[in-house]
């Protein structure tokens, strides 16, 4: 009975022309997928600074080599992309082992600085280069440091923070578990500490400026900090007859030569070897790097112009004379233009002081500055009341000993 129910079924899946489909039914299975295998597996043994690398984006960060079996995707390319891109500490990456596959795949080992993500990624056919789904990466950049010579100290802010952001083993977010020197606690400790600075780089993720310093005080030799901690260490020499002079300032309006009031300067050398008599030359300098002259004309009495030199070759324990004359200066006055009433705007008048000695009165304005650097069209613009903006200059004739009018408009 079962073989005639079995020959008559065969008889009748022929009659349907579906005797392929028995054929089919007995085909031997297809062949297992072939993953590939580790043939090594070693841990990095180069300087671990010249492993640091970020990711492409090309390829997916996985639990194991991405061609073996049973490897698991953590994250994809394009993420990893993102995050490059992002600039925080998690953007890079310190690569630590690296396998090798029966298929001549190289795979790495990495983790984000942050430590977020660890794992396998591609990269690349050689051990000997980062490729595939990771470059190489310099996490500092050179930047220009300050003369060997000059000392600095904390600033304030640095001194008074509470825990130790000030110094670091490596500048920060640069070097995988590098940061903050853990045997520096108290910052208050180091308030009068001085030192130089022998290198100086940037991080190119958040642009911050950091130097490496020079230091007698061994906790702090060799460590690095923020440009924005320290500030010069001026030294604080006391003025003596051997190394200082005094500056007087003569108005030399109508020739009169009247010292004037209450404007006289000291200046002091930082040089140790100077003596009384000596004449204070050029080469020597006070602790903003400025020479007697240059200290002199920066120091002009306000109101007045730089005229000349009295007498030459001042010496130590003496005088320097220094001629000046009261300043060129042009009135400035706001006019209110919003509904073209041009009605002068209360207490916003302002003065522009020429420094130039051959200003004078009646004299056009158009080639002089003041101690800033600024024409008279420049300040009067700078000096714009709050809540206005520029509009025109009313006049454009303005000489010394004259005014100045400017229209502006309340800002929208």
């Amino acid at each position: 009975m079962k073989h005639t129910l079995k020959t008559s079924l065969f008889a009748g899946l022929a009659a349907l022309g579906l005797t392929a489909v028995v054929g089919s039914a007995t085909a031997k299975p297809a062949a297992a997928k072939l993953y590939a295998r580790v043939t090594s597996n070693q841990q990095l043994t180069t300087d671990p600074t010249t492993r640091n690398v970020v990711f492409t984006g090309n390829n997916a960060l996985y639990t194991k080599a991405g061609t073996l079996r049973g490897a698991r995707v953590i994250t994809s390319g394009n993420n990893l992309g993102i995050l490059e891109a992002a600039n925080t500490a998690g953007s890079n990456v310190r690569a630590y082992r690296v396998a090798t596959t029966n298929r001549g795949s190289v795979y790495y080992k990495v983790v984000t600085f942050d430590g977020q993500y660890r794992g396998w990624i591609y990269g690349g056919t050689s051990t000997g280069t980062f490729g595939g789904g990771i470059t190489p990466y310099a996490t500092t950049q050179d930047a220009t440091a300050p003369d060997a010579k000059t000392t600095f100290k904390l600033t304030d802010a640095a001194v008074a923070q509470t825990t130790n952001n000030v110094f670091y083993d490596a500048p920060a977010n640069t070097q995988y578990k590098v940061g903050a020197t853990p045997t520096i606690t108290t910052l208050a400790n180091y308030k009068d500490a001085t030192f130089t600075v022998t290198k100086a780089v940037t991080n190119p993720r958040d642009n911050t400026t950091w130097y490496q310093l020079a230091s007698s005080n061994a906790d702090l030799n060799g460590k690095w900090t923020n440009k924005d901690n320290v500030t010069e260490a001026k030294p604080a020499n006391n003025s003596t007859s051997d190394n200082s002079v005094t500056v007087v300032y003569l108005d030399g309006e109508n020739g009169t030569n009247n010292p004037v009031d209450k404007a006289n300067q000291t200046f002091t050398t930082t040089d140790t070897s100077t003596k009384a008599g000596q004449v204070a030359a050029s080469s020597f300098v006070n602790a903003d790097k400025l020479s007697l002259q240059d200290f002199a004309k920066k120091h002009v009495p306000a109101g007045y112009a730089f005229v000349s030199f009295s007498n030459d070759n001042a010496v130590f324990g003496g005088t320097q004379y220094v001629e000046v004359k009261k300043a060129a200066q042009v009135k400035v006055v706001y006019l209110d233009a919003t509904n073209n009433n041009n009605n002068p705007i209360d207490k916003a008048d302002q003065t522009f002081t020429a420094i130039n000695a051959d200003a004078n009165a009646g004299t056009a304005v158009s080639k002089y500055q003041d101690a800033n650097g600024l024409s008279l069209s420049a300040f009067a613009k700078k000096n714009v009341p709050a809540g206005y903006t520029f509009k025109s200059f009313v006049n454009t004739d303005a000489v010394f000993g004259g005014t100045q009018y400017v229209a502006v408009v309340k800002a929208k």
